[in-house]
């Protein structure tokens, strides 16, 4: 788990829509005026001693970096990796976090000289902190801490710790699963990236993945899928001992994992959707058609009376595909 030390003020470790506007101001590193390459930096700042030091401090300045003396003012990009300063214990946290070797191999004072995934410093907010380029404990090499991305079409997503990043374009932002609605609105990722990312991080979550809501005239019904279920969950407040509380109230519509797909089959360059139970296979031309297939089939998943319901249920399931685009398939 990442540490609480890591906070607003440290320039670390924030969630929600307020760590999205703060990416885009903060930690403008200087980007190599000549195209640094991650590799040849990380290989000129490998192993430096006193006779290559003055070397690596050459190669940075003609890649643009600002270095005062011997001392590095500001962080460089090399290729998607920021040469930076960050203290010892944030080093430590945040390998750690990354579930790698925790050791700084390039220490000065009480600050670790590292490179660090460009998505990393921007979502987290890190902040170089000016360093001396020296090497007390001879040799130093440049530690790399980068997450494994996911690409998801113009978006990346990573895991670190208990926390997920993500960037979209030229912005990135720290998240939880509760807050990773918010920030995806945050980031101004469109519709069919956004669900793709919620698809990835929330099925398996004790909240599922919100699809949308109806109403029946009186009330507003939020309608979630989790990895087995379809349900109905309302938040209510009610009174206990004279104090307001909120009160969660769950249906289930569905009893079993659904999938919803909406493809244009190649061979006959037609449009199908299509609903996969654990029990059956609908298959039809519109929404409308699979969803009276189930019901008339009564599939034993159907675990709710109103059937208004699960048609409203399951039509916002249909119109979410729809919002991820049509998939070239074989039906």
């Amino acid at each position: 788990m990442i540490s609480p030390s890591l906070s607003n003020d440290s320039g670390g470790f924030t969630t929600g829509r307020d760590r999205v506007k703060e990416s885009t101001s903060i930690n403008r590193f200087v980007s190599p005026a000549n195209g640094g390459n991650s590799l040849v930096c990380a290989s000129v700042l490998n192993n430096v001693d006193s006779g290559t030091i003055n070397n690596a401090i050459e190669h940075l300045k003609r890649l643009g970096a600002k270095i005062e003396g011997n001392t590095l003012q500001e962080p460089i990009n090399c290729g998607g990796l920021v040469l930076m300063a960050i203290p010892q214990q944030h080093f430590t946290e945040l390998a750690s976090a990354l579930s790698v070797d925790i050791i700084c191999t390039w220490s000065v004072g009480d600050k670790c000289i590292a490179l660090i995934d460009e998505g990393l410093v921007k979502a987290l907010g890190l902040v170089h902190e000016p360093v001396e380029l020296t090497c007390p404990k001879l040799p130093c090499t440049v530690r790399v801490l980068a997450p494994e991305w996911r690409l998801i079409g113009d978006a990346k997503l990573a895991k670190v710790g208990d926390y997920y990043l993500l960037c979209y374009k030229n912005n990135c932002a720290k998240t939880d699963e509760q807050s990773l609605h918010g920030v995806l609105q945050g980031l101004g990722v469109p519709d069919s990236i956004a669900i793709e990312v919620e698809d990835l991080v929330l099925p398996n979550t004790p909240l599922g993945v919100f699809i949308g809501s109806f109403s029946d005239g009186f009330n507003e019904y939020p309608v979630y899928k989790t990895k087995d279920r379809l349900v109905v969950r309302a938040t209510r407040v009610v009174y206990r001992d004279g104090e307001p509380v909120e009160e969660v109230r769950e249906g289930t519509l569905y009893d079993g994992p659904l999938d919803a797909l909406v493809v244009r089959d190649r061979l006959v360059n037609m449009q199908f959707y299509v609903l996969k139970t654990p029990y059956n296979a609908y298959v039809g031309f519109n929404a409308g058609d699979v969803i009276d297939a189930l019901m008339g089939e009564n599939d034993p998943g159907i675990a709710n009376t109103k059937e208004a319901w699960i048609k409203r249920g399951l039509g916002l399931l249909f119109r979410r595909e729809v919002l991820k685009g049509f998939k070239p398939d074989t039906v």
